[in-house]
């Protein structure tokens, strides 16, 4: 009897068992089932796989020999701000601004001849001549028939910056509420003299990152002022001599509390340098003029005028009338002219007021 063919006799056996031995026949549909799953289960980590790499946090690319984007992940895509279709097959080059290109080559050129991970910094190009700041990094690697291929990381200077700004920014004002939880009198002065500081520079001129500068040495001015003892702090009478040389000793032990704090401004030294004063008649250096930083020079400006119109223990709030009024007095003597012409001009010309 023939049951598939004469060339192939051995065929039938399978077929005939199958067909003739119910428990066989079983073993081959579970064995069928079990490879329908295998499948199916493989097809999901294979999506799973693409899920991760289009929407991983840092961009990611891999390029041939001759530099052509062979894939890309959505990230990569966003960061340069072109369609996935117009990356592909494409030299990464093309993407990267040209004055950087050859710090893009010189980096190709020494993976190759080292083998090992590469990184650099350079900006790559986006839609209308925008620019963007990126970290890349780049590993030597090989596609599925062994030719050379880079696997390139890219990561966004700028959004890990803000990341990290949004961290300090979350920090900075932890320790201020900390610090003026122990003098309820002064809440809020911190941060008014953080906001005027910062306005003062604008009006001076000052770009975002002195701006922010200033701001945060205005969050943490008085960060010293945890050395003084809180019946001090809040004492409503007149204090003795002692008491003014533990309160003047915040301004030492702020800097003490910020020197080795890794900050991009001089926030240490604005903190030892806001009670300085231009004609040398401040503390605790008793410094003078152009040898007083100029961030401190505005943060004492910002400060005189917060604490004279704020309430404290020992008296009313002033007003900031009088307040301008001591500031503009002592222009160019014990404050620095040019932080209280903008000063003034900010409360009598653009309305500013200090928010509650």
């Amino acid at each position: 009897m023939k049951l598939v063919s004469d060339e192939h006799p051995d065929q039938a056996t399978p077929v005939l068992a199958t067909r003739s031995n119910p428990a066989a026949r079983d073993q081959l549909a579970m064995q069928n089932e079990e490879v329908r799953r295998a499948h199916a289960e493989l097809d999901r980590q294979r999506a799973r796989y693409f899920d991760m790499f289009d929407n991983a946090p840092v961009g990611y690319c891999i390029v041939n020999a001759q530099e052509l984007i062979l894939e890309v992940n959505l990230t990569a895509v966003t960061l340069l701000g072109v369609a996935r279709h117009e990356l592909m097959k494409r030299p990464l080059y093309q993407f990267i601004r040209p004055k950087h290109q050859p710090v893009f080559h010189q980096m190709r050129q020494q993976l190759l001849l080292s083998g090992e991970p590469q990184a650099c910094e350079l900006q790559v190009l986006r839609h209308f001549g925008a620019h963007a700041w990126v970290h890349l990094v780049a590993t030597a690697a090989h596609d599925d028939d062994g030719r050379p291929t880079m696997r390139i990381v890219l990561s966004d200077i700028q959004r890990y910056a803000e990341q990290l700004k949004t961290a300090m920014d979350s920090t900075v004002e932890v320790i201020t509420t900390i610090s003026e939880m122990r003098d309820p009198y002064t809440a809020g002065h911190q941060r008014r003299v953080a906001m005027l500081a910062a306005a003062i520079g604008a009006e001076l001129g000052f770009d975002d990152d002195r701006q922010d500068g200033l701001r945060v040495a205005g969050y943490l001015h008085d960060v010293g002022k945890f050395s003084i003892p809180t019946e001090i702090l809040g004492k409503p009478g007149r204090i003795s001599a002692i008491e003014r040389q533990l309160i003047q000793a915040h301004a030492q032990a702020g800097f003490d509390a910020l020197k080795n704090v890794k900050f991009s401004w001089p926030v240490a030294q604005i903190a030892l340098q806001h009670h300085e004063r231009m004609d040398g008649s401040g503390y605790p250096q008793g410094l003078k003029g152009e040898a007083i930083l100029i961030e401190a020079r505005i943060m004492a400006v910002a400060d005189v005028v917060e604490g004279m119109s704020s309430h404290r223990p020992y008296r009313p709030g002033l007003g900031i009338d009088a307040a301008l009024e001591e500031i503009g007095l002592h222009r160019g003597t014990r404050y620095d002219k040019n932080a209280v012409d903008a000063c003034i001009k900010l409360f009598r010309q653009c309305a500013y007021t200090f928010s509650t």
